[in-house]
Parts: structure tokens; C-alpha cells; sequence
């Protein structure tokens, strides 16, 4: 961060004093305005009902492959979770399964390690795919991606 402020244009420093010195620029108003809409509209839906959604999209998606040995589920059945689920399918890249399903399916994952390095010494992985059911998707959804799942993983089982 350098140069001047909104009240010190012409200064060549950043000014050091606070709030100046935390401010790098013109505050992003509409920004702040959408994040206040977005909340409200969170708050209309109720948060305990995005909630509700999204673990019973990620429970459908979960029993279209659950009973499939060569795909791998990470996530404890004994705790509660929001709606993501992370998968491998065995003796296949993440990376490959989540470029299949991007190109194949039109469906969007994560791959990777999600900054989540002691996830992965716990697993013993070095990458997941990773579903993330949200209040805008559909019970088609799930069920879609558990089918698409399915036909990348029988390709090579």
C-alpha cells in the first residue's frame, strides 16, 4: 500500500495513523450494500432451513453412492455436517474426476487439498473431490451428481 488517502491525495506514504492506514482505497459501497441484502435474504430464509437443504441434498447424493465399494466417503456418519461431502473415487485422480464432471456433466466441484493439509495426513490423501450442496440447488441436483459419479467410476471398475 502506497501513496496518498482520500483525505491526504497528494501524500506519496500511506498515512500510518488509524483507520487512514486501513483503508487502501474508495470503500467498495456496493459491496457493502450487497453483503446487507444477501443477509437479509439469509435471514428471510431462515438459517436452520438452508441448513435442513443442504444435509438433505448431501444425504441424497450420499445414498446414490453409498453402497459402491470403490468410492471412497470422507466424513464421519456419526456427526452432524452442512452440505458438503468429499469423495475419491478409487484408482482415479480427483483432478480427472473433477474435470469429467465439469466437462461431461456441467456439474462444479473442488479438487484438491482444501487448505486442509491435516485432513489429508489424517485420510492419508493428497487430494478430494468435493460437493458442495447449497439453498439454490434441487433434489435433481444431488441425485444427478451421484449418477454422474457413478458412470465416471464404472469406466474404470
Amino acid at each position: 500500500k502506497v501513496g496518498g488517502s482520500g483525505t491526504h491525495s497528494f501524500d506519496k506514504e500511506h498515512p500510518s495513523q488509524y483507520p487512514g492506514a486501513l483503508e487502501a482505497g474508495t470503500l467498495n459501497m456496493p459491496g457493502i450494500v450487497s453483503l446487507n441484502h444477501s443477509l437479509d435474504y439469509l435471514k428471510k430464509i431462515g438459517m436452520e432451513n438452508i441448513l435442513e437443504k443442504e444435509q438433505r441434498l448431501a444425504g441424497i447424493f450420499l445414498e446414490g453412492i453409498q453402497c459402491v465399494p470403490w468410492i471412497t466417503v470422507y466424513r464421519n456418519p456419526h456427526k452432524k455436517h452442512v452440505g458438503i461431502v468429499s469423495i475419491n473415487i478409487n484408482h482415479m485422480d480427483a483432478g480427472y474426476v473433477s474435470d469429467r464432471l465439469s466437462l461431461d456433466y456441467g456439474i462444479e466441484t473442488r479438487t484438491g487439498a482444501h487448505c486442509a493439509p491435516l485432513v489429508h495426513k489424517y485420510y492419508n490423501t493428497s487430494s478430494m473431490v468435493r460437493f458442495s450442496f447449497g439453498i439454490n440447488n434441487r433434489e435433481e441436483d444431488a441425485e444427478q451428481c451421484a449418477r454422474a459419479v457413478l458412470e465416471i467410476g464404472n469406466e474404470a471398475n
